[in-house]
């Protein structure tokens, strides 16, 4: 069974985690993820379980309404994954590297220092964009030296270590940003993403669940919480998030992509056909997508149309330069031909 997870948003910063592609056995390869891509973890001990008996369906799904003006949670600067956009709160995804206003303790802190933590949280700022995050992650630990209440360089350190690869110290800082501001959504969300890259899907389950209680209209956060649920195998609690991140936002492809994923574990292949056409739908490059429906489409028998799925699960990966997904994809359509 092949698991793909993987980090997906722009160059910002840290906001989607896609998980784009799970038990290929029928063809023994894993199929691409959305750029850009983690590697493949492939779990080879994973046993098969049995599908759950229930399938919930979208009217089963309690939707908390709420009265609160939704809140732009997402304007930071600093992204991580897929090309650079300027999309509105739709993609949760443009928080990254930014000014926070910080939480000032005059104090502790005099004014001198707090002046002089801004100028260097600029100069890590400026670092950061030209993406020379060593001398980001100096400037912003200088910040935090003369200042050591400021929020926001805790924040952007974060994200600089997380660019790096140095999770742990990733997770520190935004726990030291939680700790002085435990409303930041942002925060809890990229905290989140972090535990669930380490595997730690308990933590990652209980930061996205802070998020959307400070922001019960943050369609990323019940993504995200989809995905970790689902890497524990509660399938039913995955589907219920990714309806919901696809009700406050309508053109999740991913989300779509994703739901449809679940329901083949259901073995519900005409609902996950259904979901898959949805993503293609919003988003006609997913190659995912097109791939996990002429999986489908030969599940029940549909050659003719699982050949061509296939054909332009090849063409999209070979256009996105993703060799393991182009791989996977011709696999399929030579076993067809």
């Amino acid at each position: 069974m092949y698991n793909c997870f993987t980090i997906v948003r722009r160059i910002h910063h840290l906001d989607r985690w896609v998980f784009l592609s799970l038990a290929i056995a029928l063809f023994g390869l894993p199929v691409g993820a959305t750029e850009p891509r983690l590697p493949y973890f492939e779990d080879e001990d994973t046993e098969e379980s049995e599908p759950p008996e229930k399938i919930p369906t979208e009217d089963e799904i309690e939707i908390e309404e709420d009265t609160e003006t939704e809140t732009n949670d997402d304007d930071r600067g600093f992204e991580i994954q897929i090309e650079e956009d300027t999309e509105t709160e739709t993609n949760d995804d443009d928080r990254g590297f930014e000014i926070e206003e910080e939480n000032e303790d005059l104090d502790s802190e005099t004014e001198d220092d707090i002046e002089a933590a801004r100028e260097w949280l600029d100069r890590g700022l400026d670092a950061a964009r030209r993406q020379d995050y060593s001398s980001a992650i100096a400037a912003f630990t200088r910040a935090i030296e003369f200042n050591s209440d400021f929020a926001a360089a805790y924040y952007n350190r974060a994200l600089a270590r997380s660019r790096r690869g140095e999770i742990e110290d990733a997770i520190a800082d935004y726990s030291e940003a939680i700790d002085i501001d435990d409303t930041d959504v942002e925060a809890y969300t990229n905290r989140g993403i972090l535990f669930a890259t380490a595997g730690e899907y308990d933590a990652a389950i209980n930061d996205y669940s802070e998020a959307i209680d400070l922001n019960p209209r943050k369609a990323n956060a019940y993504y995200n919480r989809g995905l970790a649920f689902f890497a524990i195998n509660d399938l039913e609690a995955a589907i219920a998030d990714f309806t919901l991140a696809i009700r406050y936002e309508p053109g999740y492809a991913d989300a779509y992509n994703n739901r449809g994923i679940a329901f083949t574990e259901f073995g519900n292949s005409d609902r996950a056909i259904e979901d898959f056409t949805r993503a293609i739908r919003i988003n006609t490059t997913l190659a995912e997508a097109y791939f996990n429906r002429g999986r489908q489409y030969l599940i029940l028998g549909q050659e003719g149309l699982a050949l061509q799925d296939f054909q332009a699960a090849a063409q999209l990966f070979s256009d996105r330069g993703d060799a393991a997904g182009y791989e996977a994809a011709i696999a399929a359509v030579a076993r067809l031909q």
